[in-house]
């Protein structure tokens, strides 16, 4: 949910998702239904099994939505509706989760669907083998929960699941300030190249790309300082809620 929006006006918020004047008022509820949906959750310890952040966001997913042993039916709606993935990263997930052996596939007659499960032994063995092979750092890493809205507001926009994750990250690190003493940046974030990986398991790469990413949509600024050098980022309170504005008015 944007932290951006006041409701002290009717429809005219100063920020947040500012409603488009033609907009029903059905369509206004969907939108505000939109801004209250849970957030998703994103374990590091499942990408690190798979070798894969994007993989390990639908696993951590899907962890939740199959039970053990049950067939789901997937497609490319439901993907973006429920967890934000969009229809080419669903592609890139389901082919390389299937040769590993870790995702089940199977067509249904009738109805015809393409249904799913977890190859749950192999799952497990994954898990474990790296959580006893790896930094302790790595293993005691909290999920992070990752707002939905913005999830879908910037794949929406073309920003990779790598940038949404890094955001995540800043988003759970920052200090809380009260409403009444928000501006349009959040408080700057340690975010040293080791922290953020034992946190999120993004590669310095991967960092790298996504800060140049957000920073060309103003979304975060960076600066490295101190002794010794290190990073530190803000995100844009304003840009976030800008952006998911737009996106609200156009999609509902």
């Amino acid at each position: 949910m944007s932290m951006y929006m006041d409701f002290s006006t009717s429809y005219d918020y100063e920020t947040g998702f500012v409603p488009a004047k033609s907009m029903s008022t059905n369509d206004f509820m969907r939108g505000l239904v939109a801004l209250w949906e849970e957030p998703a959750t994103y374990v590091r310890q499942f990408a690190q099994a798979v070798g894969s952040v994007s993989e390990g966001y639908f696993l951590s997913w899907f962890v939740e939505k199959c039970l053990p042993g049950e067939w789901v039916s997937l497609n490319n709606d439901l993907l973006f509706n429920e967890a934000g993935i969009t229809a080419k990263q669903w592609r890139n997930i389901r082919s390389s989760l299937l040769q590993k052996g870790v995702l089940l596939n199977r067509r249904t007659v009738a109805p015809t669907e393409s249904q799913f499960t977890l190859n749950d032994a192999l799952f497990e063995e994954l898990v474990r083998k790296h959580s006893e092979s790896n930094d302790v750092l790595d293993m005691v890493a909290p999920p992070i929960s990752i707002n939905k809205l913005h999830l879908k507001t910037l794949a929406d926009r073309g920003l990779s699941f790598v940038s949404v994750l890094y955001l995540s990250f800043l988003q759970s690190e920052a200090e809380y300030q009260d409403l009444s003493k928000r501006g349009d940046w959040s408080p700057w974030t340690h975010a040293a190249e080791k922290h953020v990986f034992h946190s999120t398991m993004l590669s310095r790469r991967q960092q790298e790309r996504a800060i140049a990413e957000l920073t060309s949509f103003g979304l975060i600024e960076s600066c490295v300082d101190g002794m010794p050098a290190a990073r530190r980022c803000r995100y844009s309170l304003k840009m976030i809620a800008d952006l998911t504005s737009e996106y609200l008015n156009g999609c509902v």
